[in-house]
């Protein structure tokens, strides 16, 4: 299979993520203020970003990367996270995740350990994806 050049979405969710982008919750607007800023990270992240049925939190189109912040909420959830990354990674879009508790306490590794990841992930998409 292919990558898609275009990911399709339902555009019955455009509302949600709009209101989504207007009200983020503290660790997104932490992780983006404080990691993600295109001078920081060297890409562009849009927030809230519209993927087939899903929305991620995060997303990278030229290294095909999404980026999730769990909360509490999602303790209960693991299935269900489990099967929508599953559902991402087949359009050819990997998915990191991080827990809220990880941006707000930990900010400094976790931007550690995401820059390693993008270099890893460009290392990637360089070789399989151009």
């Amino acid at each position: 299979m292919d990558r898609p050049n275009y990911i399709q979405y339902n555009s019955s969710n455009k509302d949600y993520a709009r209101e989504n982008r207007k009200n983020p919750t503290k660790a997104e607007k932490v992780i983006r203020e404080k990691v993600l800023r295109k001078r920081q990270t060297w890409y562009l992240f849009l927030r809230q970003k519209m993927l087939w049925s899903f929305i991620v939190d995060f997303y990278c189109s030229k290294l095909f990367l999404a980026i999730e912040i769990d909360w509490s909420s999602h303790d209960d959830k693991y299935v269900y996270d489990v099967n929508r990354t599953d559902a991402i990674n087949d359009l050819w879009i990997v998915v990191i995740r991080y827990t809220n508790e990880e941006v707000l306490w930990d900010i400094e590794s976790l931007r550690e350990d995401l820059i390693w990841k993008l270099k890893e992930r460009e290392e990637y998409v360089k070789l399989y994806y151009e």
